[in-house]
């Protein structure tokens, strides 16, 4: 992971002051890869959310740059005796203003931010991929569920089938390989296991025929839940 220099910015509704931490590059490698496109481990969008008014912050790489964070750390791991993390050229961290962080978006935070009528489609395309995302991992918990986590799934199902829906669509226009294998494996949650074979038959690209040929033991066995794809074929 490369750590750019992080900066301030103010929230534009309250003007609260926020440390914001740039990744300039990043290594999937520990990362889960899910079967509908999630990476676990990957909080480096650029929408984010004010600690102090929950105001959500479309993008922020438009905002004002405010400079840099005072103070300087850099991070090691004691246990292998050499940096873990590798900074350009080093992690610089608010130790002396404890600047708050920028929240990561939550579900209700990306369905809104897909329903604005004020970001491009191209964005709201993004958000609406996170928000199924977020949605996904969400009622993946099963029984782990909570009666509030259970009336957010509820609130947001309709959201969310519209969002796949857009996704469906969406493969068919592009007919690139990895949003057709997106669209099968929201065919394969339906229990659509016809469909998602038909869209698997169109896919023909060797970066992917692994992670097709998973899904095709996943219809196989009837699956219906979330899958992870194992580590050897996170490419």
């Amino acid at each position: 992971m490369m750590m750019a220099k992080p900066i301030k910015l103010a929230c534009p509704n309250c003007k609260t002051v926020h440390r914001y931490s740039r990744i300039t590059s990043i290594n999937d490698i520990w990362s889960e890869h899910v079967s509908d496109g999630y990476i676990s481990g990957f909080d480096i969008g650029a929408t984010k959310v004010c600690s102090n008014c929950d105001y959500l912050i479309k993008d922020c790489n438009a905002l004002e740059n405010l400079g840099l964070v005072d103070g300087t750390q850099v991070y090691e791991d004691s246990s292998r005796g050499q940096k873990f993390w590798r900074y350009e050229p080093e992690c610089v961290v608010d130790t002396d203003l404890q600047l708050p962080e920028l929240k990561w978006p939550k579900l209700k935070d990306w369905i809104a931010a897909y329903k604005s009528d004020f970001v491009s489609t191209e964005l709201k395309l993004s958000y609406a991929t996170s928000a199924m995302h977020e949605f996904n991992q969400l009622a993946n918990k099963g029984d782990e569920l909570d009666n509030q986590q259970l009336k957010l799934i509820e609130l947001y199902r309709d959201d969310i089938l519209e969002i796949e829906n857009i996704l469906i669509d969406r493969a068919q226009e592009t007919n690139k390989p990895v949003d057709k294998l997106l669209a099968a494996d929201i065919y394969r949650r339906r229990g659509d296991f016809e469909s998602a074979a038909g869209i698997l038959d169109s896919i023909d690209c060797l970066d992917i025929t692994a992670k097709v040929s998973y899904m095709r033991k996943w219809i196989m066995a009837g699956s219906t839940k979330l899958e992870v794809f194992p580590s050897y074929y996170n490419k």
